[in-house]
């Protein structure tokens, strides 16, 4: 998992698009992330299609620092 190959640019594309699960498997595919259990607990309960384009990035971001959470606690 290499969550330094998501862009900028990647995630305002994911922030565009307007199925959630859509948007993560594009940001999974690009850092490598094989299991969708982190992404589904920190989006439940957000409705993508109604959320603002700040409201989606501020969730991606939550997010991607979630997945590098569980990355550095397993490499300790």
């Amino acid at each position: 998992m290499n969550l330094d190959a998501i862009r900028e640019s990647d995630i305002a594309t994911a922030v565009g698009m307007a199925d959630l699960v859509e948007a993560c498997a594009y940001l999974q595919g690009i850092a490598g992330i094989t299991d969708g259990g982190v992404a589904a607990d920190c989006f439940n309960g957000v409705d993508w299609t109604t959320a603002n384009p700040l409201v989606r990035e501020q969730r991606i971001r939550h997010w991607l620092a979630t997945e590098q959470h569980f990355i550095d606690d397993v490499q300790t």
